[in-house]
């Protein structure tokens, strides 16, 4: 892990709440990164918020989506040094939930809300090594409500151009306007699998979505080491525990 000062080239709005950030290294920096990787971002303050790297890495730049909440102090200051054009320090590169080449016939990769930057990340990585995920890969990307998938479109263009990869859009609360599927993704994936054997999987979402997942594929005897989530190190269930 190293810090660098990374030029902020874009900050564009995806929905009201989600943004998308574009950082840039300078002539000669170059940025080095595992898919499924993420960074810190550090505030005038000195607190480091960190985000899930949403791009495969191409030595030269990197995307974010970052979440907006205005009642958090540090969510609006971040938001404030985004947009100032003044360039930002980053903790590079942090966390050990890396897409790696699998023997399992099936690579599943599980998101919630802006957890599909992580997943983004992990599936560009994979569509460019085609020879080391040859195996099906299915994405599953849950939100509250039928406005969160905020590149819908994107993944629809994936679904339709990978043979080997099939996305899953579901949200819990929908208007009549809604195409995908309805429900809880852990409702889904029990639905759509009666058997997890074969599996490889991602989990990227807050504490108690990633938990509760682990759960019900463990309760299929799914093995606990091939279920991969940042959350196993940053809120491990021992934590979560001592909190209640």
């Amino acid at each position: 892990m190293e810090t660098l000062t990374l030029e902020v080239q874009e900050v564009q709005d995806l929905t009201a709440n989600v943004y998308r950030v574009r950082l840039d290294a300078p002539e000669g920096t170059k940025l080095v990164y595992d898919a499924g990787q993420y960074l810190e971002i550090v505030l005038p303050t000195g607190e480091t918020p960190a985000f899930s790297i949403a791009s495969a890495c191409d030595g030269k730049s990197l995307e974010l989506h970052i979440q907006y909440l205005p009642e958090r102090e540090n969510s609006k200051a971040l938001l404030a040094l985004l947009q100032s054009g003044e360039p930002v320090q980053v903790n590079i590169p942090k966390g050990d939930c890396i897409l790696r080449p699998t023997e399992q016939d099936h690579l599943l990769l599980i998101a919630a809300g802006t957890g599909f930057s992580q997943m983004k990340a992990m599936l560009e990585h994979a569509f460019a090594n085609p020879t080391q995920y040859a195996n099906k890969i299915t994405l599953y990307w849950a939100a509250r409500s039928s406005g969160g998938h905020y590149l819908e479109e994107l993944v629809k263009t994936w679904d339709a151009q990978y043979a080997n990869f099939e996305a899953v859009i579901l949200a819990e609360q929908v208007d009549t306007t809604w195409s995908g599927r309805k429900g809880h993704v852990v409702d889904a994936l029990l639905a759509d699998h009666t058997d997890f054997s074969d599996c490889e999987v991602y989990v990227s979402g807050s504490p108690g979505m990633v938990y509760a997942v682990q759960d019900a594929l463990e309760a299929r005897e799914l093995f606990h080491d091939r279920i991969h989530s940042d959350v196993f190190a940053y809120a491990p269930r021992t934590e979560l525990k001592e909190l209640k």
